[in-house]
């Protein structure tokens, strides 16, 4: 009995020995195979992102050109979402419609207030930056179809072609900034703010005017701060942001590294809602490299008019209605808008047409005289104000009233200036006079002028071409 004992417990201790062992290779060859995927997928996804980032290299030198455009522009409808400690997430506090413009090498950003009261779904009317969410509702949480139809709407307003739209949330922003460390910016007056939201309650946010080297979070409160100044204002500072957003991944060669291409996909993928693939989004990134930041233009539209709308800013094509008739909302209207026609966009679209078409005239900055020989008391001034909302370089010091002789109608006389410069092209688009060479200024005081405006008696048709 004892001996059958002891051949069992070999028996086992045998079996015990065979089983280990085949563990063990089972373990081995699960760990190696483990190991292969896992050193695959490592080299894959580094190729793929290399790959990746020579074909964006490629594409931002010459396929950009290529992307679906109107007039040769290339024209973006960008919207923000100011999702952090915001009871109402999906409300685009941020619309800016912005043009590339590979020909000329310019992009202009546009900014439209979210306050504008506008129609969407038939004959109902409600503020511009509600019209997003609200058509989300009606359509399900469709995000590509509520985008589309915002685009439709700015259409409307601005009378230019979108071929694309970006819908991101603000956590891009922090996510792309903070990657980037800092930026640098140039605040061109102070910034006060003692509402600055901070979870339940409000906190002070200072940043006093000058050169400012700043942290995603700072960067963050220059661009949403509201209470200090005014929405106009905040909009351009989100446009100085994006500037500065540029600058910095050009002089960091940001979209070159493998590692940055990785965490722009996954923002790209996380935060933003676009018809533009990945390598288009990036491809235009990489394209801004190209493009002089003097021209990088900036424009926004205002309620500036005042003297019932006859004295109105740069920009000023908005006014301020009375609150009882808008369910005591603040609201925006167009000049010459009212309640029950409120999709007035004449001027608006006269204006949009100036800066998309003709950059190059915003940075001309010719001296116009404004000379009125039919005596009307204030006829020249009227003129100036409205031009002025359009960028015109004008100045209250260079009116005068001249008598000398008389006119068969309005001319415009000018010198030392080709006769295709950008402003004076614009400035016959908008008054539809005849251009008059001269060898010298006719009236001006200063020899250096090379525009001078003589108002005649057709002044009641220019000012209608210019209203």
């Amino acid at each position: 009995m004892e001996k059958k004992e002891i051949k069992i417990e070999k028996q086992n201790k045998n079996l015990e020995i065979k089983n280990t062992k085949k563990k063990s290779w089972f373990f081995l060859v699960f760990f190696g195979i483990f190991l292969v995927i896992l050193i695959f997928f490592i080299i894959f996804k580094s190729f793929w992102f290399l790959t990746i980032t020579k074909t964006i290299t490629w594409i931002s030198a010459e396929n950009v050109k290529k992307l679906k455009k109107k007039n040769w522009r290339i024209n973006i409808l960008i919207v923000w979402r100011w999702w952090i400690r915001n009871d109402a997430p999906n409300l685009t506090d941020s619309i800016i419609l912005l043009s590339i413009i590979p020909d000329k090498k310019y992009i202009v950003m546009l900014s439209i207030p979210r306050d504008l009261y506008v129609e969407y779904l038939g004959k109902r009317k409600w503020k511009l930056n509600e019209v997003y969410v609200r058509w989300l509702q009606r359509y399900r949480w469709n995000k590509q179809k509520a985008m589309k139809l915002l685009e439709e709407k700015i259409e409307q307003i601005t009378w230019e072609k979108i071929n694309y739209y970006v819908n991101l949330d603000f956590n891009w922003f922090v996510k792309i900034v903070d990657n980037l460390w800092w930026l640098d910016i140039v605040v061109p007056k102070t910034i006060i703010d003692n509402k600055y939201p901070k979870w339940i309650w409000y906190t002070t946010f200072v940043l006093t005017k000058w050169k400012k080297h700043i942290s995603w979070e700072t960067a963050l409160k220059y661009a949403r701060s509201r209470h200090s100044t005014s929405d106009f204002d905040r909009s351009l500072r989100q446009q100085i942001i994006i500037k500065a957003l540029r600058k910095k991944i050009e002089d960091l060669g940001f979209l070159d590294k493998v590692w940055a291409i990785k965490d722009f996909y996954n923002t790209y993928k996380k935060y933003l809602k676009t018809d533009l693939t990945f390598k288009e989004v990036a491809s235009i990134w990489l394209y801004l490299k190209e493009i002089p930041k003097e021209n990088i233009l900036s424009f926004n539209l205002n309620n500036s008019c005042s003297f019932w709308y006859l004295r109105c800013e740069t920009w000023g094509f908005l006014y301020t209605p009375n609150r009882e008739a808008f369910w005591w909302l603040s609201v925006l209207l167009p000049k010459w808008a009212y309640y029950k026609n409120i999709s007035y966009y004449d001027e608006i679209q006269k204006f949009t047409n100036l800066i998309f078409n003709y950059p190059e005239f915003f940075k001309q900055k010719v001296e116009i005289w404004f000379l009125n020989s039919v005596w009307v008391p204030g006829l020249a001034t009227r003129f100036v104000w409205d031009l002025k909302k359009y960028w015109f370089k004008v100045d209250f010091k260079n009116i005068w009233n001249v008598k000398d002789k008389e006119y068969d109608e309005s001319v415009i006389y000018f010198n030392n200036i080709k006769q295709d410069n950008k402003v004076l092209v614009i400035l016959s688009f908008f008054l539809f006079v005849d251009l008059e060479k001269k060898q010298q200024v006719q009236f001006a005081k200063n020899p250096n002028t090379k525009i001078e405006f003589i108002i005649w008696k057709d002044y009641k048709d220019l000012l209608k071409n210019i209203e």
